[in-house]
């Protein structure tokens, strides 16, 4: 959205998706590691667990899943016709799949697994 010019309603896009989450940083790799040195820790290995495809995937992936809970709060089921489900399962992943081909590869992660230890300096 933030691309296209349209910056007020991604950031009310981004800062719901936070309130959901409860996120509280979100924060690229290499501000990560200066806040954990400040911190006194040593990065001993970073480790990205999520790509940004994934990431634009779960997102996307929120809508139909707003339209699962509120069949929840109005039948009691999460899903109404258990039998009909590998259907719209399958769709939604081919929908996902094509969509998330069109990301922009890039070498940013959208999350990180950091290993740390204490740093010598703080000992």
């Amino acid at each position: 959205m933030n691309r296209i010019g349209l910056k007020s309603l991604a950031r009310a896009y981004g800062d719901t998706l936070n309130n959901v989450f409860a996120h509280i940083h979100l924060y690229q790799e290499a501000r990560w590691r200066e806040i954990l040195k400040t911190a006194g820790f040593e990065t001993t290995r970073c480790e990205p667990i999520a790509l940004r495809d994934t990431s634009w995937a779960f997102d996307l992936m929120l809508y139909p899943s707003l339209l699962g809970y509120l069949v929840k709060k109005l039948t009691g089921r999460w899903v109404v016709s258990p039998a009909l489900r590998p259907l719209s399962a399958d769709f939604s992943r081919g929908l996902i799949n094509a969509i998330g081909r069109w990301v922009p590869d890039t070498d940013g992660a959208a999350e990180y697994m950091f290993i740390c230890r204490k740093s010598a300096e703080t000992t």
